[in-house]
Parts: C-alpha cells; sequence; structure tokens
C-alpha cells in the first residue's frame, strides 16, 4: 500500500498525502488497487491480497463499463484533497454508516470481512468494526466527467 511519500501524480490524478491511511473508495486508475469484487447478491467479496491496478487492468475493464460498478478499489487518502475529507478526518464513512438500512447487522470484532487493508485503512481507523459493517455494502458511482465535484462523492450504500 502506498506510504507517507507515495503519490507521484499526473494532471488526472495530483499527489496524495497518505500518511499511511488508504481510502477503501477509490476512483479505478493505475497505481491503485483491487479490494473487491462486486457480487450479484450486490455485496462485495474481498481479495486478499489486494491486486495492484495497471494499464492491462484498465484496457481489459474499460471495454465493460465503469469499472466501479463491478469492483472496488482503493488508494492512498487525499485527505484535504477530497471533498468528504472534513479538516481532521473522513465525513464520507459518517455519512455511510448513518445511511446503513436498518436490518444490516454490526459487524463485530470476530466477524470483520477478510479485507486486504484493514492495517491502514482510513474508515476502520476512525470507526473500527462499525465502518467493517458498511463498507460491503458500499459501491462507488463515479460522477460525470462533466461534473465540477471531487469523484469520491458518487459514493453510495447499498
Amino acid at each position: 500500500m502506498p506510504g507517507p511519500d507515495a503519490g507521484t501524480g499526473s494532471p488526472a490524478h495530483p499527489p496524495v498525502v497518505t500518511q499511511g491511511m488508504t481510502c477503501p473508495s477509490s476512483p479505478c486508475h493505475e497505481g491503485a488497487v483491487l479490494i473487491a469484487v462486486l457480487g450479484e447478491d450486490g455485496r462485495l467479496g474481498y481479495l486478499r491480497p489486494a491486486l495492484p491496478v495497471d494499464q492491462e487492468f484498465l484496457d481489459a475493464c474499460g471495454q465493460h463499463g465503469d469499472p466501479e460498478s463491478r469492483f472496488r478499489f482503493a488508494d492512498g487518502c487525499r485527505q484535504g484533497g477530497c471533498e468528504n475529507w472534513s479538516g481532521r478526518d473522513c465525513s464520507l464513512i459518517g455519512r455511510l454508516i448513518s445511511a446503513r438500512p436498518a436490518d444490516t447487522p454490526e459487524a463485530s470484532d470476530s466477524g470483520l470481512p477478510r479485507c486486504a487493508i484493514r492495517s491502514d485503512c482510513r474508515w476502520f481507523a476512525q470507526e473500527g468494526s462499525r465502518a467493517c459493517g458498511v463498507c460491503p455494502l458500499v459501491v462507488y458511482r463515479p460522477l460525470p466527467a462533466h461534473s465540477d465535484q471531487d469523484r469520491h462523492s458518487g459514493t453510495s450504500v447499498g
């Protein structure tokens, strides 16, 4: 996973300030990692280990629509470079937990999904097992390319 000095950036993906934390809801781009596959039941199946996203993956995946509609990606937390950054933490996970369907059980420490990024996951660091309880339901939906908003705002539950 990206470390504190990660993120040389490009015009489309400026350098990130990660301080060792990983965003579990990143857009698909070269340098991100694939952490889960969306199942037919609408829940994520996690991959261990996470798989690096390279140009070959992007080319193959792009032939079938938005990769984010089928997969979940992670990358270094952009902190202030993301509209979900509150100034001290990620505000998105709190909103997702609040929006969680009422019939979704809370995750217990013994029943957490087998996730490849938990040790440096921004959401887990902030919310613990509550984040893991909603994470399998979260689907990243990119905003249209013409939108002025940060693409991260397209994340939703269910």
